[in-house]
């Protein structure tokens, strides 16, 4: 992809933001919202685990 292609690729009209144009873009931002949800979720599963396990002692 040389410059001209790349120019275009990033100044083309569309509602798409520039970070999700591109395939690494893409790859990259959703690899990082996965990581983020994974952590989320385990998150709240391990504190109502020790929530639940504190009203049964």
């Amino acid at each position: 992809m040389n410059v001209l292609e790349k120019q275009r690729l990033y100044q083309k009209s569309s509602h798409t933001p520039i970070y999700l144009r591109t395939t690494m873009g893409r790859f990259a931002s959703y690899s990082a919202f996965g990581l983020i949800a994974v952590g989320t979720v385990s998150t709240a599963y391990g504190l109502m685990s020790l929530i639940i396990s504190g009203k049964r002692n």
